[in-house]
């Protein structure tokens, strides 16, 4: 028989409901019962689903609330967007909480990495303690290293997922040159201590993985793949007229950022001299003020923005970019380009997660002469375009689903959990009587 659950209606004392309109926002879900608990912390509400992490988040949470109760807390610097969009998430919590980073409000915390220095909150960490303390909360899951300072000191076992090996981007950004970088080495012991701190972490892509476990093998750690099925398979198209370059990405985040400045200033001028008409498209939301006046100056492009559906603009591409030069994670991006049949240019830190096959059918260019030359040999080649385009249909198949990827995630939360119950019992039979 299930033990008793304790469902708190409301996570916060007397000392927070006066700031709740301000600061946090609370709601009780629609998914209010489950084989275990979760306590979820993130630091964007899933949907809408405008980035690879968030589809990840919303498209696994949606599968694993049928079976686990979810209560979902957010540390989000956009906090009246989510707000505005909890109703969304509802249905597959049993709590949804919104916490605003006072980063959005005060700025950073000097001397900190950004992504750490990007979420804090004053009142987050004791109103934690509040909810852990009254129970039926079996293990916490943690989205990301920069998160788990809000954690307080608790006998519950915890599993951290890492989107990306956060130390690495950072070392790229200063060897490219990023003035508000702070030294990588510093990043890294922040991020192994997390590490140590969970009682599984998780990384999405094998490559990040294998240098988990090379940079820290005493702790356990397991792959927590993305799905790619959600646009669907479609089969290879022709492609007729050879103009259309489509890049598509959450510009807010670095990498995509420096990818489509890459491909603005130094890509796409070497394209128009070899292909006059040729004509790109940037979809996708988070640009700021700079990267729109970016692409409205540069000729022959169309920043499109944040758009409901990839899927069409993907159909219309005879060729899909990935100028991505910063290791980590997994590019939905380009699993979407391989689903839609697209033909392919990449970078090859693009293609890290993908396996053997995914390196076989895109075209891999390192300089940005060579990414210049690739796109307008293809535009000008359509039967290698339909050959590509092929390759692609075939990799899609071969890629994780969306229910693969839950089940990865539900496996470690129970896990997690019964390692946690194996060491209190453990600690049990040592303590003395």
């Amino acid at each position: 028989m299930e033990r008793e659950r304790v469902h708190p209606e409301i996570w916060w004392s007397d000392i927070y409901r006066e700031k709740n309109c301000q600061q946090h926002f609370e709601l009780r879900g629609g998914a209010n019962s489950g084989q275990f608990r979760i306590l979820y912390l993130t630091n964007q509400l899933p949907l809408p689903a405008h980035s690879g992490g968030q589809l990840r988040e919303s498209e696994t949470l949606k599968r694993l609330s049928r079976d686990i109760a979810i209560e979902l807390v957010v540390l989000t610097n956009q906090f009246e967007r989510d707000r505005e969009n909890s109703a969304l998430m509802l249905p597959y919590c049993a709590n949804l909480t919104i916490v605003r980073s006072a980063s959005a409000t005060e700025g950073y915390e000097p001397h900190l990495p950004k992504r750490v220095a990007s979420y804090r909150s004053s009142t987050l960490r004791p109103a934690l303690e509040l909810r852990l303390a009254a129970g039926g909360i079996d293990a916490i899951h943690v989205e990301g290293y920069f998160m788990m300072r809000h954690l307080p000191d608790v006998d519950l076992p915890i599993v951290l997922c890492e989107e990306n090996i956060e130390y690495l981007l950072d070392k790229t950004c200063e060897e490219l040159g990023d003035p508000d970088s702070i030294g990588w080495n510093e990043i890294r012991h922040l991020e192994h201590e997390a590490w140590q701190q969970a009682t599984i972490c998780g990384t999405v892509s094998i490559d990040d993985l294998e240098i988990m476990r090379r940079d820290a093998p005493d702790i356990r750690s397991v792959l927590l793949p993305c799905g790619f099925d959600h646009v669907g398979v479609a089969p290879p198209r022709r492609h007729a007229d050879g103009a259309q370059v489509v890049f598509v990405g959450n510009y807010s985040w670095t990498p995509t950022r420096d990818a489509a400045v890459r491909l603005l200033t130094s890509i796409w001028p070497r394209v128009l001299q070899l292909v006059p008409d040729a004509r790109l498209s940037l979809i996708g939301a988070g640009a700021d003020a700079s990267l729109r006046v970016l692409a409205r100056h540069a000729p022959s492009v169309e920043f499109v923005g944040q758009v409901t559906s990839v899927a069409e603009y993907l159909r219309s591409a005879d060729v899909f970019v990935c100028p991505v030069r910063m290791h980590g994670g997994v590019k939905i991006k380009l699993s979407e380009a391989f689903q839609i049949a697209c033909p392919i240019v990449a970078a090859p830190e693009a293609l890290v997660g993908f396996p053997q096959s995914a390196r076989d059918a895109v075209v891999i260019a390192e300089t940005d002469a060579r990414f210049a030359a690739a796109i307008a040999e293809l535009l000008l080649d359509p039967r290698k375009r339909q050959r590509l385009a092929a390759r692609a249909h075939a990799v899609a198949g071969e890629l994780p689903t969306w229910d693969d990827a839950a089940t990865a995630l539900s496996s470690a939360w129970r896990e997690s959990i019964s390692l946690g119950s194996s060491a209190r019992r453990d600690n049990l039979t040592t303590d003395p009587v």
